[in-house]
């Protein structure tokens, strides 16, 4: 069945804005569709006890505060962990955006007016003016969702975006695609995904970098990250997230992004690095389909 997809008008272009506003949360805008992953704004993340927080505190502020997003039309969030699911921060964005969530996390959306929830492989449309315009697909990774001892039936995982209106600048024939991973660790999940995608890759991969020392088994390293993002998916562009906000782990908060460096830089392909540092907007204009 053919989808009919939102126009913004014959002749006219496109701009689509990637921010990466620190830690997993990133600030999507495709023309005036404003998509935020994982929010997490607040000074401190873990656990609320009568209005303190136990729990790690923020070492770099968001390059954007939450009072001065724009408008956001649809939140999504990866998995419950508090550095990605962060209440107080949920709390604050408008009960009008539709929010997507992986299984087993319906709960930390509640208070949204419209509520999705995918496994690996589920889809949905977002719609812009009562027409469908953002296509969403749970895809996976390899990480765990509880947030707590006791609830370990959460899901997790990362989305694939496609917007058919906008074509791909990258891979002719094919629409613009954005992949936000999540959390994960090194997995053939990506290869997969590419496979089942007849071979296409994406025009943007946000990958994280950062939190491997030592828990290597849940979060790639920046090398891991790269060849995930470049070969397995065969992505164009790689934007880093997931490192120099919370310290979580042991590796110095500036290591992960100049191993990166390194990485790009003997491939001959540092220009294929976008949004860092933290704050930097990726932003391309492109003509619209009709």
């Amino acid at each position: 069945m053919q989808v009919q997809t939102s126009a913004l008008g014959k002749g006219q272009n496109v701009t689509i804005k990637v921010t990466s506003i620190g830690h997993a949360t990133t600030l999507i805008e495709l023309g005036d569709f404003r998509l935020l992953t994982d929010p997490v704004f607040s000074p401190k993340i873990g656990v609320s006890l009568g209005g303190w927080v136990i729990g790690t505190p923020r070492l770099q502020p968001p390059a954007l505060h939450i009072e001065e997003l724009p408008p956001i039309d649809a939140v999504l969030l990866s998995h419950a962990h508090f550095d990605h699911a962060d209440k107080p921060s949920l709390k604050r964005l408008s009960r009008e955006a539709v929010a997507v969530v992986h299984r087993g996390n319906r709960d930390l959306i509640k208070r949204f007016a419209q509520r999705h929830v995918l496994q690996w492989g589920d889809t949905i449309w977002l719609e812009r003016e009562g027409k469908p315009f953002v296509k969403v697909t749970g895809t996976a990774a390899k990480h765990w969702g509880a947030r707590t001892l006791f609830d370990q039936w959460r899901g997790w995982g990362g989305f694939l975006l496609e917007v058919p209106s906008v074509p791909s600048p990258t891979m002719p024939g094919q629409p613009f695609s954005i992949l936000f991973s999540g959390d994960t660790a090194q997995t053939d999940a990506f290869h997969r995904l590419r496979q089942q995608r007849e071979g296409r890759g994406v025009d943007l991969a946000i990958m994280p970098i950062g939190a491997y020392d030592p828990w290597i088994m849940n979060h790639c390293n920046p090398e891991q990250a790269w060849d995930m993002a470049m070969n397995d998916l065969g992505a164009h562009w790689l934007m880093p997230i997931h490192y120099g906000v919370f310290a979580l782990s042991n590796e110095p908060l500036d290591e992960p992004m100049a191993r990166l460096w390194a990485a790009a830089q003997a491939a001959g392909q540092e220009s294929r690095v976008v949004g860092s540092p933290i704050g930097e907007p990726f932003v391309v204009s492109l003509p619209v389909n009709t």
